[in-house]
């Protein structure tokens, strides 16, 4: 909220060394497709240079590489696993057995970032980073149920994730009521004119006496590589999933909607921000789409009016 969007994608510098087959290796996975998409991002109006290393000094490489290495700084990842360290000969696989593919914003002299690269224990390869491409503040693209399913699927695995790191959550495991897309995309998915900028999805609880869910909780996640696009300054690949969580004063067997709506109309101050957009419901499963507050979006609705059948 509030904070300065990153400059749009200016130049890709992609490194390769023709007499040099690359290594089997996860980080570079799909780079037989990577030409195509390079034009594709050329037809974006992005300026592509293609650099075989193989036909350079090594002067060159290490220039190359430090630039590298400097993006991964600035980017929180890391590429020595996949280049090999400055001690062992400034990452001695850059550009040779892993190709690398370098990224400017703006008018900074110094890479934005660096692929492929390993963030939060994931290596995010050339090929995916640049099916995310082009980078738009907004997607416009339709919310179909398959979409809806998967960020459900996002949301039980962030609460997962959650339990793991903090056990004694556990018990809120099975208290969930409800899991619900809302805020701009849900907007999006009744209308098809506000845009995906991200996905708000929050989680539901009934709350267990004395012992709320802790309502600062705030996770994110990556959509993935879709059609979609990539949210713009995003360390993921995809658009970015945030993932809240809310206890609120009910019975476990409480009607999902029903429960949702009270705690919107209700105008408690953590729920105002909510109130005035869509909230559609993505579990239980079998209510999967259900709209379950259409705030000022939609069919133009005022806020308060309730569910509709799934779509």
């Amino acid at each position: 909220m509030g904070a300065k969007s990153p400059d749009p994608i200016r130049r890709l510098v992609y490194c390769f060394s023709s007499g040099i087959s690359p290594s089997q290796e996860e980080a570079n996975a799909g780079l037989e497709e990577v030409p195509g998409l390079l034009e594709e991002a050329r037809r974006q109006g992005i300026d592509v240079e293609e650099v075989d290393l193989s036909k350079q000094d090594e002067e060159k490489r290490r220039a190359l590489y430090e630039q590298a290495a400097a993006a991964a700084v600035r980017s929180h990842c890391g590429i020595h696993k996949i280049f090999g360290s400055r001690r062992r000969g400034y990452g001695p696989h850059f550009g040779r057995e892993a190709p690398a593919l370098l990224v400017y914003r703006g008018e900074e002299r110094i890479p934005a970032e660096v692929y492929p690269c390993r963030r939060r224990g994931r290596v995010m390869s050339i090929r995916d980073f640049l099916k995310g491409l082009p980078e738009a503040e907004r997607s416009f693209e339709p919310i179909r149920r398959e979409d809806l399913a998967r960020l459900a699927e996002i949301a039980r695995g962030a609460l997962e994730d959650f339990i793991r790191r903090h056990p004694r959550w556990a018990p809120y495991r099975e208290r969930l009521a409800a899991i619900a897309l809302c805020q701009g995309a849900a907007c999006h998915y009744l209308d098809g004119r506000t845009g995906v900028k991200d996905f708000d999805v929050w989680l539901f609880f009934s709350e267990i006496p004395g012992q709320p869910f802790p309502y600062r909780w705030h996770s994110r996640y990556d959509y993935g590589p879709s059609r979609f696009g990539r949210t713009p300054g995003f360390w993921g690949l995809g658009r970015r999933v945030d993932v809240l969580g809310r206890s609120l004063k009910i019975s476990p067997d409480e009607d999902p909607a029903r429960a949702i709506s009270g705690y919107l109309a209700s105008r408690r101050k953590s729920a105002r921000h909510l109130w005035e957009k869509a909230v559609i419901l993505l579990d239980p499963p079998e209510r999967l789409g259900e709209i379950v507050w259409e705030g000022r979006c939609g069919s133009g609705q005022q806020p308060g009016d309730l569910a509709s059948p799934a779509r």
